[in-house]
């Protein structure tokens, strides 16, 4: 199993935008999706197969399924999962912050 912990408020995925030259990601989804990159890179995993990911949000505001399209983008981003369509079992809970706000993810291979 391999653990992350990224500090910071959960961001939900941001809705594409239009601008001068086509669409594009908001930049603070862009952001949040780099950071979750980072931890996973840190984290020195690789999944192939179908995985069972769980992830706690610590504050945060926003659809708790918006929450997890961030997450799910920032591990493919990060190299952890080839795929988000690798995951076959997704839980998803929501904490107040407690004066910590952060995401912890948990992947696991199936």
């Amino acid at each position: 199993m391999t653990v992350l912990e990224i500090p910071g408020a959960p961001v939900p995925k941001g809705r594409p935008r239009r601008g001068r030259h086509g669409f594009y990601t908001p930049q603070r989804t862009q952001a949040a999706e780099g950071a979750i990159a980072w931890e996973a890179v840190a984290a020195g995993a690789k999944f192939a197969g179908p995985v069972r990911v769980e992830v706690d949000f610590y504050g945060g505001r926003g659809d708790i399924d918006n929450l997890a399209k961030t997450v799910l983008d920032g591990l493919q981003k990060g190299g952890l999962l080839e795929n988000d369509s690798q995951v076959k079992k997704l839980a998803l809970r929501q904490h107040p912050a407690g004066g910590n706000a952060r995401t912890v993810v948990r992947i696991e291979a199936l």
